[in-house]
């Protein structure tokens, strides 16, 4: 087995540092990516190094999942002149995606992770794609809902027939169409195949309920296997909530409470009003692995890297989202 170094660019609330109450070695969920490769440290040849300009950061960092702190990449490479591979995970605010990823290819990686949605718009997505598919180097991109093993069980239930004609899908979403609603737009090509087109709702009352660069659009999407696909937002400033409910001519599925739960609803003869279908009123509810995702999103980049396995989300999986947006004119 190969050695890594696992070098986390960026040690905030999804790199390394939550309040320990909801990430620690102790606690079941596994929230991040500090927490995703400590984890793995008992199965793997592995050694953590955190990389934040904010020096403080990477220390609380290291010190919490064991590993090196470094301000800088210079610095890194400085310190470590070893022969191990090289796994990097890019965990820094979006529009510092490009230059990051631009310069981590210099460093000779076996693998890079970058946080979605990759980068600020298409074109940049594009480009480093070019990069890193020029220099052969596997890229993943962070839609943690692909790494859900549930995910397959919806998309299995939709590719074997098991949910009939797919009627409609109904997203509900707050904060921000590009920073959350990216989510849902990712599982939609994952479920329905190609985006064919799609129309913002309400361009003179937008709602802003995080970032004013990044309003929460209502949308009309249409994908190869369900036409009506609507987005809708809440306000984000009241409470959270991310939902997807799948409504099929077989039956229902909803992903409920920001995707930890998957409810099930089967079709059966209406029991009281007449001699018809209905949708059963009592459900199978399943508990997804969502909170535990980071933790089979680093496994898989583990599985790549040494195995050559494929990636559960790409640079070409996260440009389709991209392109979404591109066509929209958001």
């Amino acid at each position: 087995m190969n050695k890594y170094d696992v070098i986390i660019i960026g040690c905030g609330s999804i790199g390394a540092i939550k309040p320990d109450k909801f990430d620690s070695p102790e606690t079941k969920n596994i929230l991040t990516w500090g927490h995703a490769f400590f984890y793995l440290k008992g199965d793997y040849s592995l050694t953590l190094h955190f990389i934040d300009y904010d020096l403080n950061k990477a220390k609380l960092a290291s010190e919490k999942w064991g590993g090196k702190a470094y301000k800088d990449l210079e610095t890194f490479r400085k310190e470590n002149t070893n022969n191990n591979k090289r796994i990097f995970v890019v965990a820094v605010p979006t529009n510092k995606h490009f230059k990051v990823l631009s310069r981590v290819i210099k460093f000779n990686p076996s693998l890079v992770i970058a946080e979605k949605p990759f980068t600020d718009n298409l074109e940049d997505a594009k480009t480093i794609r070019y990069l890193y598919l020029k220099k052969n180097i596997p890229l993943m991109v962070d839609y943690i809902r692909r790494f859900d093993p549930v995910t397959s069980v919806i998309k299995n239930a939709i590719d074997l027939d098991m949910l009939g004609n797919i009627q409609q899908c109904r997203v509900i979403y707050n904060r921000g169409f590009k920073r959350e609603a990216s989510h849902a737009l990712d599982l939609m090509h994952l479920f329905f195949g190609k985006y064919k087109s799609g129309l913002i709702l309400d361009t003179n009352d937008v709602l802003i309920d995080y970032d004013k660069h990044d309003p929460s659009y209502t949308a009309h999407l249409s994908f190869e296997l369900c036409r009506n696909v609507l987005v809708l937002p809440a306000d984000g400033r009241e409470f959270s909530i991310f939902e997807i409910d799948i409504l099929g001519t077989k039956g229902r599925y909803t992903l409920v409470d920001h995707g930890k739960f998957l409810r099930k609803h089967s079709v059966i003869q209406e029991p009281t009003y007449g001699n018809y279908n209905t949708l059963c009123s009592t459900y199978d509810l399943q508990e997804t692995k969502l909170t535990t995702a980071l933790l089979f999103a680093a496994e898989n980049a583990l599985h790549c890297a040494e195995r050559g396995e494929r990636l559960f989300c790409t640079a070409d999986n996260a440009i389709d989202t991209h392109k979404i947006y591109y066509k929209l004119g958001v």
